[in-house]
C-alpha cells in the first residue's frame, strides 16, 4: 500500500509541476510529504530527475509564457 500511495503522490507531483506555477514546496505539502526535502528524494528516486528539472523540461510552451 505505501508504495501505491508513493506512485500516486509522485503521479499527481508530475501533473501539477506541469500544470501550475505552484512552489515545489506547496505541492510537497499539498500531497502529503512532511517536508519538501523529503518529497524532492522521493520525486529523485521515482523520476531519476529534480522536481525543478522536470518541470523544466516537460512544461507545455504556453504555460510557462504566462509566467
Amino acid at each position: 500500500p505505501h508504495r501505491y500511495l508513493l506512485r500516486r503522490r509522485i503521479e499527481r507531483a508530475r501533473e501539477l509541476l506541469c500544470q501550475t506555477d505552484a512552489t515545489i514546496t506547496t505541492i510537497a505539502i499539498e500531497l502529503g510529504f512532511c517536508s519538501s526535502q523529503h518529497f524532492a528524494r522521493a520525486f529523485r528516486s521515482a523520476t531519476r530527475t529534480t522536481a525543478t528539472g522536470y518541470r523544466e523540461r516537460h512544461r507545455p510552451r504556453s504555460v510557462a509564457k504566462k509566467r
